[in-house]
């Protein structure tokens, strides 16, 4: 099964919390008002690459368990080119990327479930 055409994959984020659909929904609404992305942004701002590279991994590790696989996929480009040494300016799309495809999960997740942000 998929949520919002096939921008979560309900399946893997429900395998991924043991079959429980309680708590994979939980998790979702969750995930609405999360604060790994907003970290991501202000590391950027503040050319903290490092700490800009852990929430990264963090979003990218949290959007998989949840079947958010587009968005894990960016996140990981976007550590790539971190890891990389590339300077913010030089890593710009892949930034826009991420937050494209955060918005559309938030969207995906604030009509499922009429999340208040």
């Amino acid at each position: 099964m998929i949520l919002c055409d096939s921008v979560i994959h309900i399946d893997i984020g429900k395998r991924r919390s043991s079959g429980d659909e309680d708590v994979y929904e939980e998790k979702l609404r969750l995930f609405a008002n999360d604060q790994e992305y907003n970290s991501i942004v202000s590391a950027l701002h503040n050319w903290d690459y490092v700490i800009a590279e852990l929430f990264s991994q963090r979003l990218k590790i949290k959007s998989y368990n949840l079947g958010m696989i587009r968005l894990a996929k960016k996140c990981n480009i976007l550590c790539l080119a971190i890891m990389s040494g590339k300077g913010a300016p030089d890593f710009t799309e892949e930034i826009n990327e991420v937050t494209a495809v955060y918005g559309m999960m938030r969207d995906c997740i604030n009509r499922a479930f009429k999340v208040k942000v």
